[in-house]
């Protein structure tokens, strides 16, 4: 008995070069496809080869050498990094109170370059150190109650410029925004107190000036009232009130004018 195998599956020459033909272009359009990428408007890339840096690439489509480079992206649009719930700054007055401030500072990243080089990518931990440092040195010239009232607007400015020059380089500071400033409650209440005392005062104050400009302007009126009694008084001779019966007896449809001496006295009935 004669087994007979079948050569019907061997490949021949020319179909194994049309294997291996297709098994490299399929290779190559994914190497292609993987060497594409693209950058959004709000974004930076800052390539490294082999974790070297290489250099930064701007929205659009960009290339990359498959499996050897690789794409660090930044955002440059503003970025929030908010301090409130848990994250909050917790720091000392100048008075040696506690204060919880709830704040957000509104970064832009200024430098991508400079940044990889010398933070990397991830440098969220980096400015959270940054600006908790600087907030404990610049609250500490305050006191509980001029953070509570009057010196907010003041610290966020100082916030501002002392954070901007710390990170000059790699990041800009756009803003600060405090708020809310917690306080122990016990001294909350105190300076609550002394604020209602305060604007109480002033609207007594207040009161109290408006009544005495009004008393002013009394006797200004009374003073002008009598000046012009006394203007008025001075003004009435005889022969001025002989001269004003005249005129109104005139003006009468039934009078009738007689003409006398000038040394004859009128009787006015």
């Amino acid at each position: 008995m004669q087994i007979r195998v079948s050569q019907e599956n061997d490949l021949s020459p020319a179909g194994t070069k049309l294997m291996v033909g297709g098994f490299v272009g399929i290779a190559i359009l994914a190497l292609l496809f993987m060497s594409m990428y693209t950058i959004d408007q709000t974004e930076l890339g800052v390539v490294t080869r082999f974790g070297e840096y290489q250099n930064v690439v701007e929205a659009g489509l960009n290339f990359k050498i498959p499996l050897v480079d690789k794409v660090h992206i930044y955002k440059i649009t503003q970025m929030p990094f908010d301090f409130s719930g848990q994250n909050a700054l917790v720091v000392l007055t100048s008075d040696g109170l506690d204060a919880q401030i709830d704040m957000t500072i509104i970064t832009r990243l200024e430098n991508p370059e400079k940044m990889y080089k010398e933070i990397g990518k991830n440098y969220d931990s980096w400015f959270n150190s940054k600006a908790r440092g600087v907030a404990r040195l610049t609250i500490a010239d305050y006191n509980a109650e001029s953070l509570y009232t009057e010196a907010r607007e003041e610290l966020e400015q100082n916030l501002k410029l002392t954070l901007s020059e710390r990170v000059e380089g790699f990041i800009i500071i756009e803003d600060v925004l405090i708020r809310d400033v917690g306080l122990p409650q016990i001294v909350t209440n105190a300076i609550q107190n002394k604020i209602k005392s305060l604007q109480e005062s002033q609207q007594a104050q207040y009161e109290l000036e408006k009544a005495r400009i009004i008393a002013q302007k009394r006797v200004v009126e009374a003073e002008a009232e009598a000046q012009a009694i006394q203007i008025v008084k001075a003004q009435l001779t005889k022969d001025y009130l002989t001269y004003e019966y005249i005129v109104q007896i005139a003006g009468s449809e039934n009078a009738k004018i007689y003409v006398l001496p000038q040394d004859v006295d009128l009787i006015i009935n």
